[in-house]
């Protein structure tokens, strides 16, 4: 399904089918909220030049695919976020194909039960002085498992690239497993790009500081979870990142 992009201005709900497909008009400014997705859902978006576009996605589908094509001196930032007790896969690609194109990827996810979630992300850089970012907060409780690919692909064109990935996980659950596998293709001269990992437990001294002040601990588990997302959730209007704030804190304190 094909839809037009003077019909976006400013903030708008948007329903991803098995093939939904949408272009963004030259410098427009635009916040695109996903607010349903079949089971398996695919977003094809081109962002033409001058163009802002936040995508917001909060996790649904079992199967979602975002093909992004960025334009010159366009701006792209996704957030995908959610409270996970299902199986779910998503496929990123984006294509940053003209000069001083930016994108940004936020994941803030909370994965539970027994779940197993899968993301790959391809960050693609074919232009010059183009730049990116990929923001991961993943959070593991119970049984659950989540594997996180990230490629940061610098083509020949890619000179002045400045592109880094970040994934930072809270691990919770006793038997909960997670993968983290940043990675690096560069086939230009003049770049800057990297990428870190860090995979760990709450703080035990944050943790006693708060109970210290008489908060019980599933209360200070609560709020330093909280702490852990929202570097990952700016941008995002507050209603829908209050309700998964707010289902973190009912899946804390039961």
């Amino acid at each position: 399904m094909a839809q037009s992009a003077s019909k976006f201005m400013s903030d708008e709900q948007i329903n991803l089918t098995a093939d939904t497909t949408l272009s963004i008009a030259p410098r427009q400014v635009t916040k695109l909220i996903v607010v349903s997705a079949k089971t398996e859902a695919k977003l094809t978006l081109i962002i033409n030049e001058g163009a802002g576009v936040h995508l917001i996605v909060p996790l649904s589908a079992n199967k979602a695919s975002f093909q992004i094509n960025v334009k010159t001196r366009a701006q792209f930032t996704m957030t995908l976020l959610g409270l996970i007790d299902f199986d779910s896969m998503g496929d990123i690609k984006i294509s940053l194909t003209g000069e001083q194109a930016n994108a940004i990827v936020e994941l803030a996810v909370v994965s539970q039960q027994t779940s197993q979630t899968n993301f790959n992300i391809r960050l693609e850089h074919l232009s010059n002085r183009t730049t990116g970012r990929i923001n991961s907060r993943r959070v593991q409780q119970d049984k659950s498992a989540s594997v996180l690919t990230g490629l940061l692909y610098v083509g020949e064109r890619g000179n002045g690239t400045n592109t880094y990935l970040s994934d930072k996980v809270l691990l919770l659950g006793e038997l909960s497993q997670v993968k983290s596998d940043p990675q690096l293709e560069i086939l230009a001269c003049d770049v800057k790009a990297s990428h870190g990992a860090t995979i760990g437990q709450i703080s035990e001294e944050e943790l006693f500081y708060l109970r210290s002040r008489g908060l019980p601990k599933s209360v200070a588990q609560s709020i330093l979870v909280q702490s852990f997302l929202m570097p990952a959730l700016i941008g995002v209007p507050l209603e829908i990142r209050d309700k998964l704030l707010h289902e973190v804190s009912i899946r804390q304190n039961p």
